[in-house]
């Protein structure tokens, strides 16, 4: 396996981590709705961002 297929791989089991614990531990005592709401809101935004970082990356080393 390759670096990059690595770290992407390490990074969607952390989101995947994150995605059960934020909402149980650190957003526990917010108010279910804003506090659920707002994370399950940013999560996707910034794995899709992450996503288009990684391939704007991937085709730049397909270009060289």
């Amino acid at each position: 396996m390759r670096r990059s297929e690595l770290q992407l791989v390490l990074v969607f089991t952390v989101l995947i981590i994150l995605t059960f614990t934020i909402p149980f531990t650190v957003l526990k005592y917010t108010p279910t709705f804003s506090g659920g709401f707002t994370f399950f809101s940013l999560l996707p935004l910034a794995v899709i961002i992450y996503i288009v970082i990684y391939m704007a990356k991937y085709w730049k080393e397909l270009l060289k």
